[in-house]
């Protein structure tokens, strides 16, 4: 159905009723997904898969405050999961959170040496939140062990230029 919604309003894009549409269509598609998750997440409470698409529509519908709840659910069950770590990052980040995203992607690198997103992510940080000499070195460390984890990566050559 959205895929026909949007289609539609390719064609016709100043229908103001398909555009109403198509948002009612993903906002229950969204619903849909939080319940089957919710139903997984009850089979299994260690289903990081779960909590991160629970997190995720819930998240889309502008409900950051509960994406969170449901994500530090998921971490008390997966201590270790990098995944739902970054969630909580990525949330921290989209509240205006940087030194609290910054803590969360120490965790990571802490829980997942190879994880060059997070490497990525605090030498960011560290260089936005700049104090002293200590986070510009520590912002280098980072930057250049993201560049060696994915040397391709143009975005971790970029912070890495910026460090």
């Amino acid at each position: 159905a959205i895929d026909l919604l949007l289609s539609a309003l390719e064609q016709h894009s100043e229908d103001s009723a398909l555009r109403a549409l198509l948002i009612q269509s993903f906002d229950l598609f969204l619903e849909e997904e939080i319940r089957r998750g919710q139903k997984d997440i009850e089979k299994d409470p260690k289903n990081k898969d779960a909590y991160y698409s629970v997190a995720s529509a819930l998240e889309l519908l502008g409900d950051n405050f509960r994406a969170s709840e449901v994500i530090i659910k998921g971490i008390s069950y997966n201590p270790k999961s990098s995944q739902l770590w970054m969630k909580v990052a990525k949330l921290e980040l989209k509240a205006s959170r940087k030194q609290e995203a910054l803590d969360v992607f120490k965790e990571i690198i802490r829980i997942d040496s190879k994880n060059a997103d997070a490497y990525n992510n605090a030498a960011h940080l560290l260089v936005e939140l700049y104090n002293n000499k200590k986070d510009l070195d520590e912002a280098e460390l980072f930057a250049k062990k993201a560049h060696k984890l994915d040397p391709k990566n143009v975005q971790y050559m970029d912070t890495l230029a910026e460090v």
